[in-house]
């Protein structure tokens, strides 16, 4: 298991940066940009694959009393920790996502979505990696000022995402039992 100190410190030494002290309090040029870059790059790479350890699974059946104005008949209110939604039992065109609910003619949604995870126990060894690649990507131009060195890792980034896509699609994963599931991305 890795901290977020620990993560930042890899990527900073992929890029031949100074390790920093401590996430929270570092106050160098490299501890800033880590607390900086840090939670979007994590948000950004959880919404870029479906990773299984951020996968969750909820059944959505209390419309909210926030009626949309028109075009759909219910509203359900997202989780706090929602960031994408990744499978339904809705068909294509029959819901959307707006200002954190779903708008919908249904009178309830199954869905599994994509969540921020900010324990960085659960993550993969594979999302970690990649998460450090692409924190070196960005971190390369403001202390490095190397172009060539983003590209480098954005690349690496890309080839962690292959594997990953191998790794999670094992025959024996489970699937959303549904008889109208949807695959809504991928």
């Amino acid at each position: 298991m890795a901290s977020k100190t620990e993560i930042c410190n890899q990527a900073l030494v992929l890029i031949g940066g100074g390790l920093i002290s401590d996430f929270i309090s570092d106050t160098t040029k490299a501890g800033q940009l880590c607390r900086l870059f840090y939670d979007s790059t994590v948000e950004e790479l959880l919404e870029q694959y479906p990773w299984t350890f951020a996968a969750k699974r909820i059944n959505l059946s209390a419309p909210t009393q926030d009626e949309p104005k028109f075009g759909f008949e219910n509203s359900f209110q997202l989780p706090a920790d929602y960031l994408d939604i990744h499978e339904t039992n809705l068909l294509d065109g029959s819901w959307r996502v707006e200002d954190l609910r779903i708008l919908t003619n249904a009178d309830e949604i199954s869905i599994v979505y994509v969540a921020r995870i900010t324990d960085t126990s659960k993550y993969t060894p594979l999302f970690r990696q990649t998460l450090i690649y692409l924190l070196a990507a960005k971190l390369a131009i403001p202390l490095t000022r190397s172009l060539q060195m983003a590209t480098l890792y954005h690349q690496a980034v890309e080839r962690t995402l292959s594997r990953s896509e191998n790794a999670n699609s094992h025959p024996n994963n489970e699937k959303f039992e549904s008889d109208t599931l949807i695959q809504v991305r991928r």
